[in-house]
């Protein structure tokens, strides 16, 4: 099984040599599982912003071989779309592509953030963390910093490499599922947040799930049956709007035939995989569960949240339409009231859920 992985390079750069380290330890599994290094797709306003000069430094000082594709793009889906393209018509020979977000700075449910903007002075110490904490023998290294950190930030920075280190290694499992006989036709890498209120949490919880259980009611109670692989007991995909994804090439093929969008691509893949003559889904769809991964959870995360809920009301208003457009003028007054109904229930649910949000986030 020929395998390809493409890496979204994160928008805001690796700040510093922790991420970094994260960053290249994704790039070597990737390379290591698939034999081939992974297409990395960076955007032109991130390197024209210097957010990537050390990722670039990186290349150049340690000779990697990097198969690299500088796009402008408006959103992150955009930047899916080209790696994607970029594989499908230059690796002909490619059976599966893994997609897969190079953002991981919040692995395992610990946010590390106010630890390394402490240790900011002292960076070329961090690069020496991240490689000692493979084997957790950084005593003699945590005695040097301790001076910056408290005694709790230190457990916490060798909890955090022992959790970047379980990840890569379902990220690793995730990429070498393509080669097993019983391979579904597309894997999600479903994961949770650790939070009770996590943004990606809220999303899905007064957003995504609400708002397409008004539009596609049956493709919601499908995804909600979705099976674990290995693991028949855990149902149901947490994540439908995962960036991580495992898909047959000639599956994406018949996906990207459908108008695609630069937002919610994931969401939009599963409701075009759903059959709505039959009823039954067109492909073998499985889940994998890569743990945990924490996202801000500052309070001006709202504005963050309601983008997204947005974005996804619009993508689910345009995808229905386009599946429920009629064929004949006759059938236009049942479109017309159909689509009125929902969009009234739609616009309800959004409402809702900026009044939980502004609750939830304690916005005064």
């Amino acid at each position: 099984m020929n395998t390809r992985a493409i890496i979204i390079f994160p928008y805001g750069g690796l700040r510093n040599k922790v991420q970094s380290g994260i960053f290249w330890k994704l790039f070597d599994c990737c390379t290591k599982i698939t034999l081939n290094p992974p297409v990395i797709v960076i955007s032109m306003e991130t390197k024209h912003n210097g957010k990537a000069d050390n990722f670039y430094q990186d290349i150049a000082v340690n000779n990697r071989i990097v198969d690299l594709i500088e796009i402008w793009a408006v959103d992150t889906c955009q930047r899916w779309l080209t790696g994607w393209g970029y594989i499908l018509d230059n690796y002909p020979e490619t059976d599966r592509l893994v997609l897969l977000p190079g953002d991981t700075e919040q692995i395992g449910g610990l946010s590390i953030k106010h630890i390394l903007s402490k240790l900011e002075t002292i960076d070329d110490k961090l690069g020496e963390i991240f490689e000692l904490g493979k084997t957790g023998d950084i005593n003699i290294l945590l005695k040097e910093i301790a001076i910056y950190l408290e005694s709790e930030e230190i457990n916490q920075l060798i909890k955090f490499m022992g959790n970047v280190n379980q990840f890569i290694d379902k990220v690793q499992h995730f990429i070498d599922l393509g080669n097993r006989d019983d391979t579904a036709d597309i894997i999600i890498g479903d994961y949770t947040t650790g939070l009770e209120f996590s943004a990606k949490d809220l999303i899905d919880r007064y957003g995504t799930f609400p708002l397409l259980a008004n539009w596609f009611p049956t493709i919601t109670r499908q995804i909600n049956q979705i099976k674990e692989i290995d693991e028949w007991e855990r149902n149901g995909i947490k994540k439908p709007r995962s960036e991580f994804i495992n898909i047959k090439r000639d599956t994406l093929i018949e996906l990207l035939e459908y108008k695609p969008f630069a937002y919610e691509q994931t969401l939009n893949m599963l409701i075009r995989s759903w059959d709505f003559n039959q009823n039954i889904w067109k492909y073998k769809i499985s889940k994998f569960t890569l743990g945990i991964l924490q996202d801000d959870n500052s309070f001006r995360k709202y504005r963050d949240c309601l983008d997204q809920i947005e974005r996804t009301e619009r993508l689910l208003r345009m995808v229905w339409k386009q599946i429920n457009e009629p064929k004949h003028q006759q059938d236009y007054q049942k479109f017309v009231d159909d689509y009125e109904q929902l969009d009234a229930r739609s616009t309800a649910i959004r409402e809702a859920a900026i009044i939980v949000l502004r609750s939830l986030l304690e916005i005064s």
